[in-house]
Parts: C-alpha cells; sequence; structure tokens
C-alpha cells in the first residue's frame, strides 16, 4: 500500500475509480437532485418585445411541509435563530439568538404543535446573552442550557404544566476573564469563509464561528459543561446550588502557544469517553485562527489525545484551510484512501487540512463518528492493535447558499440513518459504519464511480416547499429516530415524522 499526502475530493476520487476499471460503465445520467433545493426557484420567461405582457405572480402562502415530510413549525416570533435543539417523543426544547430578543430558551408540544418561550428572562440581563452554546435535556422536566459569558441555567420542573424553576452558574474559569471584554473569546471558534470572497470581495474573510460552549449528557448519568478547552462535570452543594467542577482541561507544555476549544463529546462508558474540538493559533489580529481538528478519548487509565493535529509550522500562514495541519507525534493522523474492490488497487493519503470536530456520536465501544472541516466524516476507533482514523468527504451538494465555504453544519445518526444538516439543504443516507471505517468518502448518488468504490452515497432530503429553496442556514439535526426527525436554524424549525 502507497502513503501520498495530497488533496484530492470524493467525487475525483470516484472518477478515477469509475475510470480503473476494465470496463467502463458510467451511465452518464445527472445526479438525483431537488433542484428546489440546489438551484433555486425557477423564474418565468420574460415577454418578447413586443409580445403580449405576462400576468404577475400573486404571492402564494408556502405548503407547510416539503415532498420528503420536513413541516413547519409555529414559532412565537419571527425573529429567531435557533441554535440546538433536544427531542424527544412528544415534546422538544431548543435555544435561539434574536438580535431583537435576545437569547430564548423555548418548548415544543405535540398537541398544540407550536413552540412557547421557557425562559425567565434573567437570560438577557446586561452582563450575559451575547450568543447561545449548546443545550440538553436530561427529561421532559429537566433542561440545561448555556450562554455567554460562561453561563449555564438548570431549568426543573415537576410535571410538564409547571413553570420551571430555573438555577443559575457561571463556569469558573478566572484565567479566560469576560467573555464578552477579550478580543479571543475563549467561547468561540472562527474560521475563514474561503468562499465568500470569491463571490464577493468586500465581504471580510471571517465571518465564521461556533460556540465552544455547551452542555451534554452521557449514559453513565453524569452531564458535563465546557467552555473553552475547560470541561466541567455537574455536582450539587451542600446548599442544594448547581457546582461545575473542572474535569479536564485541554493543554499541552510542548506547544504554549496553542489554543483549545472543546466542541463536543460523546460517549458509552466512563472509561469510553470523547472530546471533540480543536487546537489552533490565534492570527496576530488576535481573533483568527488556524484549527486542526483534534479527539481526545478518556480511558481505564486516564485522558489520551487519540487524534491530535498541530499546525504546520512550515505551512503557508496565508492559508488558513488545506494542508495546514501535522500530526502530533504520537496522535493518529486522518487518512483517506481510494478503493476499488476486485480489482486490488488501494491507495491512501494523508488528511492535513483545517477543520473543526463537531457533532461527535459515539456508535460502538470505543468509535465515534464526527463532522469535521466543511465537509468531512470521521470515523475514529480505538484499537490496542489497529486504531483507525478516516475521513469520508462529504460530496459537494448544491446549495441556494453559494457563498460559503462551510456548505455543512451539523450531524445525527442513528441505527436506521444519518443525516447532514447544511447551508439550505438537507443529506439523508445509510447508517454504515463499516464503510466510514474505510475513509473513501460520501458520495452523491448519481456520481460515477460510486457504485465500483462501493462508498456510501447520499440523497438531497428535500425541504423546499413549493419549490421555492430554503435560503437560510440550517444550524442543528437531532432526532430519536427517522420518524422523529427535527432540523432548525434561521427563522425555521422543521419536524420530520414520515418513515
Amino acid at each position: 500500500m502507497k502513503s501520498f499526502r495530497f488533496g484530492v475530493g470524493a467525487a475525483a476520487l470516484a472518477t478515477i475509480a469509475a475510470c480503473a476499471t476494465s470496463d467502463d460503465r458510467r451511465s452518464g445520467a445527472e445526479p438525483d437532485v431537488d433542484r428546489a433545493d440546489g438551484g433555486g426557484a425557477s423564474l418565468p420567461d420574460s415577454p418578447k418585445d413586443g409580445g403580449d405582457a405576462v400576468d404577475p405572480i400573486e404571492p402564494k402562502e408556502l405548503e407547510r411541509c416539503s415532498s420528503d415530510g420536513w413541516c413547519v413549525t409555529k414559532l412565537p416570533d419571527v425573529d429567531l435563530d435557533l441554535r440546538d435543539i433536544h427531542p424527544f417523543e412528544a415534546r422538544a426544547f431548543a435555544v435561539a439568538e434574536s438580535i431583537t430578543l435576545g437569547i430564548q430558551f423555548l418548548e415544543w408540544e405535540k398537541a398544540t404543535d407550536a413552540w412557547r418561550y421557557i425562559g425567565e428572562g434573567g437570560q438577557n440581563q446586561f452582563d450575559r446573552g451575547k450568543y447561545a452554546g449548546d443545550m440538553w435535556a436530561a427529561s421532559e422536566n429537566e433542561v440545561y442550557f448555556t450562554l455567554a459569558p460562561a453561563f449555564v441555567y438548570h431549568g426543573i420542573r415537576p410535571d410538564p404544566s409547571s413553570p420551571f424553576t430555573w438555577r443559575v452558574a457561571r463556569l469558573d474559569a478566572p484565567e479566560a476573564g469576560d467573555a464578552g471584554a477579550p478580543a479571543h473569546d475563549p467561547g468561540r471558534v472562527w474560521a475563514a469563509n474561503v468562499a465568500a470572497k470569491r463571490y464577493d470581495p468586500t465581504k471580510p474573510p471571517y465571518d465564521y464561528f461556533a460556540p465552544s460552549l455547551g452542555v451534554d449528557g452521557v449514559p453513565w448519568g453524569e452531564v458535563y459543561a465546557w467552555y473553552g478547552p475547560t470541561l466541567f462535570r455537574h455536582t450539587v452543594a451542600q446548599n442544594g446550588d448547581d457546582q461545575w467542577v473542572v474535569e479536564h482541561t485541554l493543554t499541552d507544555a510542548e506547544h504554549p502557544d496553542d489554543e483549545f476549544h472543546i466542541q463536543s463529546i460523546a460517549g458509552g462508558a466512563a472509561d469510553d469517553f470523547w472530546i471533540g474540538g480543536v487546537r489552533s493559533r490565534v492570527t496576530d489580529d488576535g481573533v483568527r485562527e488556524r484549527a486542526c481538528p483534534l479527539a481526545v478519548q478518556r480511558r481505564a487509565d486516564g485522558y489520551h489525545h487519540f487524534l491530535d493535529h498541530v499546525v504546520n509550522p512550515t505551512g503557508d500562514p496565508t492559508n488558513l484551510l488545506s494542508n495546514l495541519c501535522d500530526a502530533r507525534p504520537g496522535a493518529m493522523r486522518l487518512l483517506a484512501r481510494l478503493e476499488v474492490p476486485g480489482y486490488d488497487f488501494v491507495l491512501e493519503y494523508e488528511y492535513g487540512d483545517a477543520g473543526w470536530m463537531r457533532s461527535l456520536r459515539h456508535i460502538a465501544p470505543n468509535t465515534v463518528v464526527a463532522l469535521n472541516g466543511a465537509n468531512n466524516l470521521v470515523y475514529l476507533q480505538w484499537d490496542e492493535e489497529m486504531p483507525l482514523a478516516r475521513v469520508n468527504g462529504i460530496e459537494h451538494a448544491p446549495s441556494p447558499i453559494e457563498d460559503l465555504s462551510l456548505r455543512y453544519n451539523a450531524l445525527w445518526t442513528g441505527e436506521d440513518g444519518a443525516w447532514v444538516a447544511g447551508n439550505g439543504l438537507m443529506l439523508s443516507f445509510d447508517y454504515a459504519p463499516t464503510n466510514w471505517s474505510r475513509g473513501v468518502g460520501i458520495l452523491n448518488s448519481g456520481t460515477a464511480g460510486a457504485n465500483v468504490m462501493q462508498a456510501t452515497t447520499f440523497t438531497l432530503s428535500s425541504i423546499a416547499r413549493n419549490g421555492v429553496p430554503l435560503g437560510a442556514p440550517l444550524h442543528q439535526v437531532r432526532g430519536t429516530s427517522n420518524s422523529n426527525l427535527w432540523a432548525i436554524g434561521y427563522r425555521h424549525a422543521f419536524h420530520r415524522t414520515k418513515p
């Protein structure tokens, strides 16, 4: 087997695979793409000079549901940008940001099919509420929300008909200072929007950020919160107040200038617990970052940096994406491969691009998947004999928002499928861990060579209503099954119950 380091897209590799077979069986068919989602709504032809005028098109109210079963739910106000959600079968909780309304906590009930506010209002007082972090719900009567700078709101009620009682605590990270004051906020990770400069050179190049602030529960009953590089564990003080104690802080004495940001956690047991995030270098302006993927696993003997890419000191400092990251000695490097089953052809190459590590999902003992960078699903498996760190490039899918290089925002997996939410689009594909462990990519179902490589293929799950595309980002997708899925984003909360 050969090992190289270069950047070849998944679709390009699939084309190579198609050409590598002895019989060229490319169908030539166009990918099966929902044009309403991918290409924008078509416009009627203009009348020719001297011809009859075209009757004006009356505004038409959009249907509630798309053809693939994504149905809008009623929000209490229009000006809400929903950032995270935790669903149950007949209820869901979400957190939203708003320029006019501030941070809002929301609850949806199946009985009314509508959202309502549940916050007590203090989340928007002068010293907090700059942005929302990730949230989590332990049950229909216990919820956790995070918001800047480093606050955790813990709501408890005796039953769904009663109001929540709120406990408020600030994560103890004195070395970070006030998240609203320094130029470089530990609770946010910044990245470059390279594509925006191609479409509009006047746009600022650094207009992406994601929270490094959140809270989540794990199967063995513990609740963790994170802010910047620090992980906290929930306890209760003698007086009944919430207390968050430091569990672990990401540091590296060999690279004292590096910044660390936790972005998600997942685990199957106390000795199989994972942290996903980034190691980065802050640029001269004190805000922008060159970020490399990081995954840390806690085992019986402590925390181990399983996947750890460091900023390449010899790389081009003006290039914040390609070939930026090198594997730290003793840690795994992300690898991708071109494999043509049945033809004894394998080409393996190293992946060194920058990227966050979000949407961590524990899928088997010592095994997680996550969304990495702009368009990758990574498969990480710890095994003493044969550990794996594979990157699967998710092929470019057409979007109504074309000036964004960060196309995909969230990943959710269940035993009956996997979903990726992006900017104006939603992808659906089979739950296929064996294929993900190969690192051959996740390709459009119409891509030539996808069948030859035996790669996982996705389809576009239409969120367009009346043929009108969603020209807004979807920030999160979560569910309890394929028949109870939520996709949320700017001014929208879509619910899918279609089997």
